[in-house]
């Protein structure tokens, strides 16, 4: 299953970007703050998008391409994820936009990829395709976060968000080779 052993990778990748960016943001807003309220604003911020757009989100996706719904999900969170050391130094309410724009455009592309995983396997592979989908998501909310502490101490927040960004673009990449069928 090309198809499915590449989308596996590209979300594995994502992923694991992900908790760099979590990780990495709850870190750099309380030191930038000093507030663990500021912080709950910024996890907010990333909860948010699917719930102000998450119901239109999967009807549009089923109207769409969902490779391409996908990709350029990626393409606008690598953007979205890059901007934010800059944000940082700008105006702390400007990195909450940011994140609920990072939140919205994961609810595209989360039913996208979910919808795809069936049209990829056969119905017999389709559980355990599934759990492998699942086990991608846990091991990354292990592995992420520990990278990402030692990427934030050596390199400094901003390399972590920069990483995020291109786990996106790499995500995206791999994703423009799936093939129909």
């Amino acid at each position: 299953y090309r198809n499915y052993a590449l989308l596996w990778t590209s979300q594995g990748i994502s992923l694991l970007g992900d908790r760099f960016h979590w990780v990495a943001i709850s870190l750099w807003v309380f030191a930038q703050t000093g507030s663990a309220l500021s912080v709950s604003y910024a996890v907010i911020a990333l909860m948010l998008g699917p719930a102000a757009v998450g119901l239109f989100a999967g009807v549009l996706v089923d109207r769409w391409n969902r490779k391409w719904t996908m990709i350029l999900s990626d393409i606008f969170r690598a953007v979205l994820v890059a901007a934010i050391p800059w944000l940082m130094g700008t105006d702390i309410r400007l990195v909450y936009v940011d994140l609920f724009l990072v939140s919205c455009a994961t609810a595209f592309f989360r039913p996208a990829m979910l919808a795809t995983i069936p049209q990829m396997v056969d119905r017999p592979q389709l559980m355990p395709a599934n759990s492998f989908m699942a086990a991608a998501d846990t091991v990354t909310e292990i592995a992420g976060p520990i990278l990402a502490g030692l990427l934030v101490q050596g390199f400094g927040y901003r390399w972590a968000m920069y990483a995020d960004g291109v786990s996106y673009v790499v995500s995206a990449a791999i994703l423009a080779l799936l093939t129909a069928g």
